[in-house]
Parts: structure tokens; sequence; C-alpha cells
């Protein structure tokens, strides 16, 4: 009971942070059993990215659920198999704070996984 209490005091913290954006809402979503309304949902650049590996820092057992993510899209399903990468990557490049910068290995990264020309007209 009181793990659980910890970590919704810790997703309502998030949740009424800067740091909130669709991928990661959708994640939340997807963790509490509800549904994503909005298809393109998946994180498109490492800004999104971001936003969503600090949710899954204040809800860490999350993480290992993220392969449920691939139920929302191929597109989440691509992201969500190479999150351990992704998120390497990323602390790589932002450094472990995971504060704002340019990262620019990890958006060559995500549009590969992504596939660009398939969604082409943007977002």
């Amino acid at each position: 009971m009181k793990r659980r209490k910890y970590w919704r005091a810790r997703l309502g913290m998030w949740l009424g942070g800067r740091d909130v954006g669709i991928s990661s809402t959708a994640i939340v979503c997807v963790m509490l059993g509800g549904r994503v309304g909005e298809r393109r949902c998946w994180p498109w650049d490492p800004e999104d990215l971001r936003r969503c590996v600090l949710l899954l820092r204040a809800v860490p057992h999350w993480r290992r659920r993220i392969g449920e993510m691939g139920r929302v899209s191929p597109e989440w399903r691509r992201l969500a198999m190479h999150w351990g990468e992704l998120e390497s990557l990323l602390v790589s490049e932002l450094g472990r704070q995971l504060l704002d910068g340019a990262a620019p290995l990890t958006y060559a990264r995500m549009q590969e996984l992504i596939d660009v020309r398939s969604h082409r007209g943007g977002r």
C-alpha cells in the first residue's frame, strides 16, 4: 500500500510538472489500463523521448512494461523494442540529468526506427 501511494505521488508530481507531452501521456494511459486517444503519439524527437524517460524515472516500475506501448502503433512497437538503446544514447548526449540540449545521434536513430518516409506530411 505504501509503495502504491509513493508512485502515485510521484506520478502526480510528474503530471503537474512542465515535462509532460503527448507521448509521455500515452505511456501513462497504457500503464494505467486506459486507451490512447491519439494514434500518432510516439516520441518523435529527443525532447519527446526525454519527457518519456523522465516519466519512467518518476515511475520506474513502468520501464519494464514499455513493450506494452507496441499495442498503440507500429512506431511505438519499434521504439519500445529499442528503448534501452535509445535511452542510453540520449543520456550519452544530454548527460545523466537530461538537461535540454541537442541530441543529433538520438534523433537520427529515432527517425531510422520510426521510418519517416512512411509519415510524410508531418506528425
